[in-house]
Formats: C-alpha cells, structure tokens, sequence
C-alpha cells in the first residue's frame, strides 16, 4: 500500500523550493549574458531588456518580501536570540523605510 503525498508543502520544501528559484535565477542571467554577445541576438535585445527591467522590478520586491519574512521570523523566535527582537526592529524599520520611497 502506497503512502499519501502530503498536500502542504514541508517547510524543508519550501527551503529547497526558493534556493532552486535562486540556482535557476543565476542560470538564466548567465545564459542571457552567453547569449547576449551573439550578433544574432540584436532583434531580441528590447524584448530581453524590458524582460531584465521586470525583474528587477520582481526581485525588488523578493528582496523586500524576504527581508521582512527574516525580521518576522527573528521576532517570533526572539526569546531564542537575546538580539533577534532588536535585529528585527531594526529590518522591518528599514522595510517600511523602503516602501514609503517615492516611486516604491
């Protein structure tokens, strides 16, 4: 008799799941560079720039989302890290800062 799949990804998946993202993010970015230096590749060059200009803008907030979920996380496990509730003030102070830029 075969086990049920769980139907909720572990926290160990998710782990896994946002480092093979990050692996396939740096691959991608140097395929783009190999492929960028081809004379072939001149049509595609406003489709690929406004592609990169996207995710930027994507990583920009990844790179928010993942501070915020490290200061969540310090401050929920703060009694563990005499530091941590000070360390998380501290990044989710600069998460807000940065989110009320203009532009933001």
């Amino acid at each position: 008799m075969r086990t049920p799949l769980p139907t909720e990804p572990t926290r160990r998946d998710a782990d896994n799941g946002l480092y093979d993202h990050g692996c396939d993010l740096v691959a991608a970015a140097s395929a783009i560079r190999r492929a960028a230096g081809a004379p072939e590749a001149t049509r595609a060059v406003p489709a690929v720039l406004g592609c990169m200009e996207s995710a930027l803008q994507e990583l920009m907030w990844a790179a928010v989302a993942l501070e915020q979920t490290s200061a969540d996380h310090l401050e929920q496990n703060a009694h563990e890290h005499p530091s941590a509730r000070t360390w998380a003030r501290w990044t989710a102070s600069r998460s807000d800062a940065a989110a009320s830029q203009p532009g933001s």
